[in-house]
């Protein structure tokens, strides 16, 4: 009787994976966002606009297990008109390396904003320093643009504010691409990304006059039939966060309602699984703000920057915000004799629980990588150019 062996499983796998077009060879292998040269840890990217005449730049400063590198590389735009005002950061293509698309705009004359968006592609060695184009002059408008995979195919996606609503380009193997979208048409405000259903998968959110959540679901796009609405908000320029301030699982909505330039009051509502419930009690408010957990405890936090040598952190806790134990960090306890904190973000450029909180300030300039929990062990990064930095940094 003749024997006849059979391949392994292995074997049969890793012939699959070399046959071209293979589900396996497809399979994407995502890098976290913001790991432009996949080595495992965040990198930290950051605007400078310049003076006129000069090229504005996006600096990446490179994340380490215990430091973040001090030198960073400078990407300048290959043209002198127009400045990036807003990133977003995710794996485009799912190559293990994490990619960044750009908002840029420029004013050719007073009152004429236009807007337009650009990619670059990440690789072994970071960020590439060619931009691919996604949308021309003059078709995005000013909002910041927020990457999360809203389908759960492995690849970012990309959504972007466009006179129509808002566009979402798709990722793909190829990455993004300026024929592969969908526009929700008619959808205004602020956007945000977070997991407010509870289901691992994020929820793209879009906060105007009221809050729009599109329900996501894996394979398909963002869908206005599969949207949730909170109503009662305040159209406005003000800052809005997507984050799990209760640690449930599912996320929350801070939302800044403006009475004035850099104040107001922060409008914080909890997520249901379903939608974000009534407005918890108002918390008053000045100067720039940012949401994350710096705690480490598991739950996102709120950093509040009322002045130049104050930070103030309002911690998550089970049923809201800990209005009743704010902790108070004098920017001394760092180094900094005052800052100009116009965009504050949280990441984790060095590894742990707890996340940094990174401060560009454009009073030196100087970049802040700043851990609440211990701020005497702050670092200090120079930036080799001069002009204003923190007009964007990168998101999530």
């Amino acid at each position: 009787m003749k024997t006849v062996v059979l391949p392994s499983l292995a074997a049969l796998a890793l012939a699959a994976a070399l046959i071209p077009g293979s589900a396996a060879q497809a399979r994407p292998h995502p890098a976290r966002p913001g790991d432009y040269d996949g080595d495992g840890r965040r990198d930290i990217a950051v605007t400078l606009k310049r003076a006129k005449g000069q090229k504005s730049a996006i600096l990446v400063y490179s994340g380490g297990a215990k430091k973040v590198s001090r030198k960073p590389a400078v990407i300048r735009r290959p043209k002198t008109t127009g400045h990036f005002t807003g990133l977003a950061t995710g794996d485009f293509d799912g190559d293990g390396y994490a990619d960044l698309a750009g908002l840029l705009e420029r004013e050719p004359v007073p009152g004429d904003v236009q807007g337009g968006l650009v990619v670059y592609s990440g690789s072994r060695k970071g960020l590439g320093r060619t931009a691919r184009t996604l949308l021309p002059w003059g078709a995005a408008e000013r909002v910041a643009p927020v990457a999360a995979d809203f389908n759960g195919d492995g690849y970012s996606d990309v959504a972007v504010r466009v006179p129509m609503g808002v566009m979402v380009f798709k990722g793909g193997a190829k990455g993004l691409s300026s024929d592969r979208y969908k526009i929700l048409k008619g959808v205004t405000g602020r956007l945000a990304a977070g997991d407010v259903s509870g289901d691992k998968l994020p929820e793209l959110v879009a906060v105007g006059s009221r809050a729009m959540t599109f329900r996501s679901k894996k394979g398909y796009w963002p869908d206005p039939s599969r949207s949730w609405t909170s109503d009662a908000f305040q159209d406005g320029e003000g800052p809005v966060h997507v984050a799990d301030i209760t640690g449930d699982g599912r996320a929350d909505l801070v939302a800044v309602r403006l009475t004035g330039p850099g104040r107001g009051h922060l409008d914080v509502r909890l997520g249901t699984g379903r939608n974000f419930g009534l407005p918890l009690a108002p918390i008053p408010f000045k100067g720039s703000l940012t949401v994350g957990d710096v705690t480490g405890d598991g739950r996102a936090d709120v950093v509040v920057a009322p002045g130049s040598r104050t930070l103030r952190v309002i911690r998550g806790t089970r049923t809201g915000l800990d209005t009743d134990h704010v902790k108070t960090i004098k920017t001394s306890a760092f180094g900094a004799k005052g800052i100009d904190a116009q965009d504050m973000v949280v990441q984790n450029p060095v590894g742990g629980a707890a996340k940094e909180l990174l401060i560009p300030d454009s009073s030196a300039p100087n970049l802040w990588v700043v851990p609440v929990t211990r701020p005497k062990t702050a670092q200090r990064l120079p930036v080799p150019l001069s002009g204003f930095l923190g007009w964007g940094t990168a998101r999530p």
